[in-house]
């Protein structure tokens, strides 16, 4: 063993494929970094890619598993298998086939190691073509695994395992190492470290991981094929097939029937499989040459439902003869009824199949070998097995270890996507709910704002009614009383006259101002209309007063919102009649200032000034300074009476 891991140097891989042998985790913690563009471009090209390759079919009935090794290891220990052929071979790729278990869940491959290294041998030395270590168990691990490296010479490959496995125990169903496509270790020695598993010998046994029984099969295919042959009188005694030259023959290959509508119902797979035979090579038709290649059985056991492949090492020779030693008998049929059946006859050269279209020839007698049709004789040698055209082994493991890994990282890929979209779906809910949210509110403030909008609009009507009523009031009780004094008889012509006029101008007045109020209502107003009926209050209340009314840099505004042309005239009606009532003053001077849209008034009188304690300035014009979103403060004038101010932004 020891010889086995000293001064190990890795080889890499080199060829087409080498199997992952990856834990769903690890795949999916590496898929979900990705960007989902990604993802979708990398599973559209493994659906391409899954339709090129060989899909899973497993063999069915009874044959032999591999070779188990029933050891619980302690921490540090290994065990290990050595498959050795003698001369060294170029070799290209080594295929580790494990054990599948058919269980409810589905299949499993749980004596498959999770921790492995591979050696091969040759006169240099060992070397590490291939090391797993994982902390993952991957028990449907149910693929071969593949390991290609650069053609290196080679004499022996040895797997070395930790022992652990799913289930503990560790076991493989195949060691096969090609050399192309040819496989040198089939039926050659196998030697391990543990002895065999001696609980079920017809299972387990050594050479069992060399038999070339897998536990798969080439599958489907969409027409029956392959060739029956029964009857009692005239058995068939052998099948001769003419290469067309001389050819160095490295294996051959025989395919069973696996039931279909060829085989009789009720039958199952392997029906019409010889139960001894043997395979004969000549150099001539007569076969005086004749060399005995094969014998079956020998040490291999096989139900029949399993191809059964014969390494031949390198025999020269142009013709084949199968010779059927023992015919099978089904023991649900007549019993003297011999029956013959099978898929295909392939034989290799170097590797290669050269056995397709060649010549056949029924060992029988010609009278009878007519009533065969030579159609479904050519089916032996046709390339076309059971489930389908037959594909190298080397190329068809590699492909079912390629499906494997695809499948396992497009299930992974469907997972990680299904889990982004359900993010997705998720943000998506709750930034429809938080819409949702959002747009209650703003409806809420909306009927809020318009409820503000109504109130205030509400209250500016109630005091344009209420200004109305005081103004057109006073109006109209003036007129009412220079009317009566117009009309008394000792009124004189000329104070008639002036009584007259001044109805006249107090009538126009209200319409005037009757107009002003309405038009505010209406459309709102400028600065030019504003500063007018600002103009109009101070002449008609301060009649009697010195009056100054002056503008600052004044700019007028396009429009200005009804609600603040009706408050700043307002509250400079308020501010008069507080000096009116208040100041006793004989002097009132007006300041209006507009700077884009800053609006400043200035009232200043003449007047008696606050009192040291007294009230700076009425609840009414704080309140219209307010509503204005402005300030208004008073202040006594060093050389006597009050200036109110309002600053405010329109």
């Amino acid at each position: 063993m020891s010889a086995w891991v000293l001064s190990v140097a890795f080889v890499p891989a080199a060829k087409s494929y080498q199997s992952n042998f990856t834990s769903s985790s690890v795949i999916r913690s590496s898929l979900e970094v990705r960007p989902l563009e990604e993802l979708i471009e990398k599973e559209i090209t493994i659906k391409k890619r899954l339709q090129e390759l060989a899909a899973f079919e497993f063999a069915q009935g009874n044959a032999p598993s591999g070779y188990l090794i029933d050891k619980k290891s302690a921490p540090g220990e290994t065990v290990w298998i050595e498959v050795s052929w003698g001369e060294e071979r170029m070799i290209d790729q080594i295929i580790l086939s494990p054990v599948i278990s058919s269980q409810n869940r589905g299949h499993t491959s749980p004596y498959f190691p999770n921790r492995f290294q591979v050696y091969i041998r040759n006169s240099q030395g060992e070397t590490l073509v291939d090391e797993r270590i994982s902390d993952h168990v991957v028990p449907d691990f149910i693929a071969p695994y593949c390991i290609e490296i650069p053609p290196t010479p080679a004499s022996a490959v040895r797997v070395v395992a930790d022992g652990d496995s799913a289930i503990g125990s560790v076991g493989f169903n195949e060691i096969l190492v090609f050399s192309g496509h040819e496989n040198v270790a089939l039926h050659q020695s196998v030697t391990s470290s543990e002895p065999e598993y001696e609980q079920t010998l017809i299972r387990w046994k050594k050479d069992f991981l060399v038999d070339g029984y897998l536990p798969y099969q080439v599958g489907p295919a969409s027409t029956n094929v392959g060739f029956r042959f029964d009857h009692t009188r005239h058995p068939l005694r052998s099948i001769t097939m003419d290469l067309g030259e001389v050819l160095s023959i490295s294996a051959i290959h025989l395919h069973p029937n696996l039931g279909d509508s060829l085989l009789p119902q009720g039958t199952g797979p392997g029906y019409g499989f010889p139960t001894k035979l043997s395979l004969e090579v000549s150099m001539d038709a007569d076969f005086t040459d004749v060399k005995t290649v094969a014998v079956y059985p020998e040490r291999f056991i096989n139900s029949g439902n399993r191809t059964v492949m014969f390494p031949i090492a390198g025999q020269e020779a142009r013709y084949i003869r199968l010779n059927i030693l023992r015919l099978f008998r089904a023991p649900h049929f007549d019993r003297s009824m011999n029956s013959f059946a099978l898929s295909e006859i392939e034989v290799f050269s170097e590797g290669f199949r050269c056995s397709t279209g060649k010549s056949l020839k029924l060992g029988y007698s010609d009278t009878y070998l007519k009533q065969i049709s030579e159609e479904s004789i050519r089916t032996l040698n046709d390339g076309i097995a059971q489930f389908g055209e037959i594909p190298y082994v080397d190329i068809w493991l590699a492909e079912l270890s390629e499906r494997f890994d695809l499948e396992s990282t497009l299930v992974e890929i469907a997972h990680v996507i299904r889990m982004r979209h359900e993010k997705q779906s998720k943000r998506l809910q709750i930034a429809v709910l938080v819409i949702a949210v959002l747009a209650v509110a703003l409806l809420i403030l909306y009927i809020f704002h318009r409820y503000r909008q109504q109130k205030v609009a509400h209250q500016t009507r109630e005091q344009i009614a209420a200004d109305l009523h005081d103004d057109l009031g006073a109006d109209l009780d003036t007129i009412t009383m220079l009317g009566r004094l117009a009309a008394k008889d000792n009124c004189s012509a000329g104070k008639q006259a002036s009584y007259i006029d001044n109805i006249i101008n107090i009538a126009r007045h209200s319409s005037d101002y009757t107009r002003h109020l309405i038009s505010i209502i209406g459309k709102g107003g400028d600065g030019g209309s504003l500063l007018r009926q600002m103009r109009k209050t101070s002449d008609r209340m301060l009649a009697d007063y010195q009056t100054d009314f002056h503008t600052d840099g004044f700019e007028p505004l396009d429009t200005i919102r009804p609600e603040s042309c009706l408050d700043i005239l307002l509250f400079y009606k308020e501010a008069l009649h507080n000096i009116i009532k208040h100041a006793d003053a004989d002097r009132v001077d007006t300041s209006v200032r507009l700077s884009g849209r800053q609006f400043r008034l200035q009232v200043c009188d003449n007047g008696v000034g606050h009192a040291a304690d007294g009230v700076r300035i009425s609840h009414a014009l704080k309140k219209r300074a307010t509503r204005l979103g402005g300030k208004a403060n008073s202040e006594n004038n060093p050389e006597g009476g009050v200036t109110i101010h309002l600053s405010c932004k329109l």
